[in-house]
């Protein structure tokens, strides 16, 4: 194992939740999403996927790391992600709310490009922030 390829793993992960016009996503990336119990397939679907939550759907957005760990095949963070909801999301209309949502992301990689990605959040929490459930 090497620092570096650790390191760089871990960079590359926490990019998903931050910039998305440059993912490092391998061309048969796998992402499952936990809470809709969904698995998107290939970059474009998973880029999408990741655009509409964390940059489109929500404007002030920002992710606050909270935990970190990696080595060289793999990375896992989790962190909350914060944000005001102002465009469709999930087929639902904005709402305008602001929502902090603990969030964890694991995924693994094979030169430096993320084959898979599994997303862990409670969609409860998300859909009670945004005044939509109980």
């Amino acid at each position: 194992m090497t620092d570096q390829q650790t390191s760089l793993n871990q960079c590359l992960t926490q990019q998903l939740t931050t910039d998305t016009s440059a993912l490092p996503l391998a061309d048969d990336v796998i992402l499952q999403d936990f809470a809709q119990d969904r698995i998107v397939r290939g970059r474009a679907e998973v880029a999408a996927l990741l655009d509409a939550f964390f940059i489109r759907g929500f404007a002030d957005a920002h992710v606050t790391m909270q935990t970190t760990i990696a080595d060289e095949a793999s990375a896992m963070c989790e962190f909350v992600f914060c944000g005001r909801h102002v465009a469709p999301f999930w087929g639902l209309p904005a709402t305008h709310r602001v929502v902090e949502l603990p969030m964890v992301i694991a995924c693994h990689l094979t030169n430096s490009q993320i084959q898979r990605a599994a997303l862990y959040y409670d969609a409860g929490i998300l859909l009670r922030q945004l005044g939509l459930a109980l």
